[in-house]
């Protein structure tokens, strides 16, 4: 495992404001996981990045078997076990079947029955280029309406960015955190 780039702040090293927001984001997740940890190093960095995620996880209005799926496909895309692993765990208690989970992460995902399929065909095309092809857009905006859609990107976005953050600083999964591998046998996180 390497060593991350920047310290895993803990919660005895935080003070005034900066511990409030520590708080509020292990209250909401029911834990400060280590991403949080590493963006704890700037409190404002921390403060607005989970508050985006707050949004995406907990208030879109986004299903959750199609908010995990966006993940596990940025996860895939980004080569991220970190995240790959924990929404793994999170897309088996949203209720995602066995044979879903299967092909997350994978081109055969895409497959899927709308609105997922469209979705992860979209989440891949941003992971990968920054952008999507418009007719897709178009067709998601059709099924599924404005808010959704800019949901939808926002959440491909949002995880895309803590990808980043975990992949670039070398974000280690918790100690009590086996990893899972990614659809391509990684492991290494």
């Amino acid at each position: 495992m390497a060593t991350p780039a920047v310290p895993l702040i803990e919660r005895e090293d935080v003070v005034g404001e900066a511990a409030v927001t520590y708080d509020r984001v292990a209250a909401t997740r029911g834990r400060m996981g280590n991403v949080f940890k590493a963006l704890a190093n700037s409190p404002g960095a921390l403060d607005r990045v989970a508050a985006l995620g707050e949004f995406v996880r907990f208030e879109s209005g986004l299903g959750d078997e199609l908010r995990e799926a966006l993940i596990l496909t940025v996860a895939a895309e980004r080569s991220c076990v970190y995240e790959w692993t924990h929404h793994w765990h999170l897309a088996e208690r949203a209720g995602m079947s066995a044979e879903r989970l299967a092909v997350m992460g994978t081109g055969a995902a895409e497959d899927e029955p709308a609105p997922i399929g469209p979705a992860v065909r979209l989440a891949r095309s941003i992971a990968r280029t920054g952008d999507a092809p418009a007719e897709l857009v178009g067709d998601l905006r059709n099924r599924l309406g404005d808010r959704a859609l800019v949901e939808l990107v926002a959440t491909v976005g949002y995880y895309t960015l803590l990808a980043g953050v975990i992949n670039s600083l070398d974000v280690p999964l918790e100690e009590d955190v086996e990893p899972i591998e990614l659809p391509d046998g990684r492991t290494a996180t």
